[in-house]
């Protein structure tokens, strides 16, 4: 008997958990990661309209993005770029970063990436359009105020149908 309830009380305590996790925390794709000059990055994109749904339903925890309009669209997507200091493991909180993501046979302006907190982690994010059945090329320029020059890295990514 006590066997049943201690499992029907884990079975519980697992679904509540499930419930009390964002739904775009849940529907985000983690992308990409590379290091360059002592710089390590994660990207990772979430479906804009996950993002909106997120927003409402907590939003303290998605910083800027629980007060100001999200652009929602078919296809377009939030990328949100974690950066760390490899010798350190610190994150970085400090660099300028521009963003180009463009199918692999077409090009496309750079875009600033602002600094935002999402759960109160420090980040840089932006909004781009991305059809399925195509890959993208991703293009990060970083800018860090220790280092000398702007670090360049480029990934591949073909996104979610």
């Amino acid at each position: 008997m006590l066997r049943l309830s201690l499992m029907g009380a884990c079975i519980a305590l697992g679904a509540a958990f499930l419930c009390l996790v964002p739904q775009s925390a849940l529907g985000a794709h983690m992308a990409v990661s590379g290091k360059a000059d002592g710089t390590r990055v994660y990207i990772g994109f979430m479906h804009s309209k996950k993002l909106v749904y997120g927003a409402k339903l907590a939003p303290g925890l998605y910083g800027s993005h629980g007060a100001n309009p999200i652009p929602v669209g078919k296809h377009k997507y939030h990328m949100v770029v974690t950066v760390f200091d490899t010798a350190s493991g610190n994150r970085v909180t400090d660099a300028k970063l521009k963003a180009r993501i463009a199918p692999l046979a077409f090009g496309a302006a750079f875009v600033d990436l602002p600094g935002t907190k999402v759960a109160g982690k420090a980040g840089y994010c932006g909004f781009f359009d991305m059809p399925p059945h195509d890959l993208y090329v991703i293009e990060l320029r970083i800018k860090r105020p220790d280092r000398a020059g702007e670090i360049k890295m480029r990934f591949e990514h073909e996104p979610p149908d």
